[in-house]
């Protein structure tokens, strides 16, 4: 097993160079931290020195093609910093997790969806970026950054937002007066469903629903500050009150009629197409996948804010995202950060991959860039962009846990038994956070 590296902040402006853009944002940002992994500064200075000579880094992901689109504006700036891509492949996690383990080398840097990220931290494969991030710390917006940090380390950078809007069919609403507007809370979000089906004779539904699947109502629980984890990993919390509540409301949707039940994947985005899924939260990257497989529809949709779950409460829920990490056994850990912030720090950066792969920014001044404030064609020419923006500085900080998947097969199989009416949510998550608490060591 290889250990966990810090590369020094210093060390990192002297391979970036007077002049570039990283040191351009760092100079604007606030200085760096302390050294987080409680280092003297003579440990910090024996951190890597940058290479001498031009060097080539490398890549892997699942997906690559908006880093070609944006390597040649990013030469420009740094000619001496080549950067090959590597296309994942089968087993790409197995294979990542593999090579930290082993110590083996594979790449420099490696694409990790958020939930990943505390597992393959925890093996100690991973470069330690703490004095790196610290001067954008206050740049990125604050859930995206903590999904990046193990044990008070940082350890991701952040690559996509992954912002949710209640989505909705145009024609469809207005054909049958419903008013994606003005629905405030879920309750509202319920009843409007019940208006849906009854003047639709139940053709139209608000949206399908898995019996088995943790979104949305995990995420919902995120949303009320609740969660699988407290923020410090120390103690099991989806057995209170903000969890129950929300898989009560969930089994309550479920019985209405308001939602189809035990749709497939196949059958979600079939519903989509035919307009009978009309009215659902989900996240910025389904509109593409939407556009991919009906874009006949480009154009009929539009989105509106997310329901609260009361009056005045938080409007902001998150589904999916990723980080890039540089593995410890790279050899050029400088060179890989100097792409990384150019890419996913820097506004330029940001743009080309939204416009080339619709990786949404991860930066709170996103907000204000003209990119953002376009109107949007697959939503009619609504100014959709800068609402999700909003919504992704507003997600309230969440975690995933080095436990998440064995927690989530357990949450998965619980969700399953409630909406069958097997068992009562507060019965089903008591039960549940017990045995995630006894497996896991938590309290």
């Amino acid at each position: 097993m290889s250990d966990k590296q810090t590369v020094s902040r210093r060390d990192f402006l002297r391979v970036t160079g007077m002049g570039t853009a990283g040191l351009a944002l760092a100079a604007c940002a606030p200085g760096p931290a302390a050294t987080s992994s409680g280092e003297d500064s003579t440990s910090a200075d024996m951190a890597q020195e940058p290479a001498q000579e031009p060097v080539t880094i490398s890549l892997i992901s699942w997906f690559n093609h908006p880093f070609r689109d944006l390597l040649p504006q990013f030469n420009e700036i740094h000619p001496d910093i080549q950067v090959e891509f590597i296309d994942s492949g089968q087993g790409y996690s197995e294979k990542v997790m593999t090579a930290m383990v082993s110590g083996s080398e594979l790449t420099d840097i490696v694409g990790s969806q958020d939930f990943n990220l505390p597992l393959w931290a925890g093996t100690g494969g991973l470069t330690d970026l703490t004095d790196l991030m610290a001067p954008h710390q206050d740049r990125i917006v604050p859930y995206k950054l903590n999904l990046g940090i193990y044990e008070g380390k940082n350890y991701g950078v952040p690559w996509d937002g992954s912002p949710c809007l209640l989505y909705y069919r145009r024609d469809i609403t207005e054909q049958y007066g419903i008013d994606p507007e003005a629905i405030d809370t879920y309750d509202d979000w319920m009843a409007a469903g019940q208006e849906l089906i009854s003047a639709s004779d139940g053709e139209y539904r608000l949206w399908g629903l898995q019996k088995n699947s943790n979104f949305p109502w995990l995420n919902w629980t995120w949303q009320r500050g609740g969660g699988l984890y407290d923020l410090e990993i120390e103690k099991v919390i989806i057995d209170q009150p903000e969890a129950i509540e929300t898989l009560a409301y969930l089994k309550a949707l479920w019985d209405s009629g308001t939602v189809f039940q035990d749709m497939t994947w196949d059958s979600l985005l079939a519903s989509y197409k035919e307009g009978s899924s009309a009215l659902f939260p989900s996240a910025i990257w389904m509109a593409n996948t939407i556009a991919g497989n009906a874009p006949e529809t480009i154009g009929q949709w539009g989105v509106a804010s997310l329901p609260a779950w009361m009056t005045g409460g938080s409007r902001a829920f998150t589904w999916g995202g990723s980080q890039l990490c540089i593995l410890g056994t790279s050899q050029h850990k400088l060179e890989a950060f100097t792409f990384l912030e150019y890419s996913q720090l820097s506004q330029a950066g940001q743009e080309v991959l939204w416009t080339s792969g619709d990786l949404f920014p991860v930066l709170l001044d996103a907000v204000d860039w003209p990119i953002m404030n376009e109107p949007a064609e697959f939503y009619g020419g609504q100014v959709a962009l800068r609402m999700y923006a909003e919504v992704n500085a507003a997600v309230q900080p969440y975690v995933w846990g080095d436990g998440y998947a064995e927690a989530w097969d357990i949450l998965g199989q619980i969700q399953g038994e409630v909406l069958d009416g097997d068992k009562q949510p507060e019965e089903a998550l008591l039960a549940a956070a017990q045995e995630i608490r006894e497996l896991q060591d938590l309290g």
